[in-house]
This record gives structure tokens, C-alpha cells and sequence, in this order.
């Protein structure tokens, strides 16, 4: 397994559109087409569109975007790792390889994802990478726990 992040454009886009995950995860990720509309919205804010591959194939996608207010992070939007290549630890190294990237930016101290708590598979993948539960639960969405990476300070 090679799983590396790949920062999606116009010239790879058209790669990524037949992405599908399980009947069961249809509640938690948006379609494909959900994820690359909502990383045009928000091209000009921070976003970032990367394509999860493994051994030099796409098999999935994250939105990366940043998070200017407290508490200032960058904030994992979307991750979908493909069916037919789940079950395998892609999301585990993709989630991985994106805090190494990311923890070698220096404008932030973490990075937070939100998770639906029936969705065990997404928590046991972050949970694995270094999240940790950042205590906090948003009242208009209680259904959602808070995931925190924080980076290392060398």
C-alpha cells in the first residue's frame, strides 16, 4: 500500500467523479459531486482539495479548509475513501499523511474534523491517525463529537 495526498485541479478532476461509498455511510458523506461544490465555494477561503491515492490510483477525497475564529485550525470538511478500497487502512494513512502535510504549515496549532457518533468506522480511522475527542459538543449539534489533532511543537 502507497497512499499519498494529491492537491486536485482542473487538469485531475475529471478522474474523480465516480467515487461511491457504502449503502450504510450515505448519511454521513456527501456525494462526490456535494464535495466538489462545496470546495469551489470555498476555493478563495482556505480551502484545499486533495485526492487520496493508493499506488498511484484515486480512491478517494478530502476537503481541508481553514478556520480563521476561535478556536483557529484547519478543519477537515469531507473525507471519502472509496468502497471498493475501504476496509484496507487507506483512510487511516490518508488522515496520516494529511497531518504531516498540514503540520508543516505553520499557521495553525491543530486540526479539528466533526463526526457523527454512530459513524464508528470514521472515529476508529481518526482515532488511529492521533485524534482525540476535543471535548466539546456544539448544541445545535449534539450528534456530533469533536475530533482534535494537535501538532507537535519541535
Amino acid at each position: 500500500m502507497d497512499v499519498r495526498l494529491m492537491t486536485v485541479d482542473e487538469n485531475n478532476m475529471d478522474k474523480l467523479s465516480g467515487f461511491e461509498v457504502l449503502e450504510c455511510q450515505k448519511r454521513f458523506v456527501p456525494p462526490v459531486a456535494g464535495i466538489l461544490a462545496r470546495a469551489w465555494v470555498y476555493r478563495k477561503s482556505g480551502a484545499e482539495l486533495l485526492a487520496i491515492t493508493n499506488d498511484g490510483t484515486p480512491v478517494g477525497l478530502m476537503l481541508v479548509y481553514e478556520i480563521d475564529e476561535e478556536p483557529a485550525c484547519y478543519y477537515l470538511m469531507e473525507m471519502l475513501v472509496d468502497k471498493a478500497h475501504q476496509g484496507r487502512g487507506i483512510g487511516t494513512e490518508a488522515v496520516r499523511q494529511l497531518i504531516k502535510m498540514y503540520s508543516a504549515k505553520p499557521k495553525y496549532p491543530m486540526m479539528e474534523v466533526s463526526v457523527d457518533r454512530e459513524n464508528a468506522a470514521a472515529i476508529a480511522a481518526y482515532s488511529k491517525a492521533g485524534f482525540s475527542d476535543g471535548g466539546y459538543t456544539d448544541p445545535d449539534l449534539p450528534q456530533y463529537v469533536n475530533l482534535v489533532y494537535r501538532f507537535k511543537n519541535d
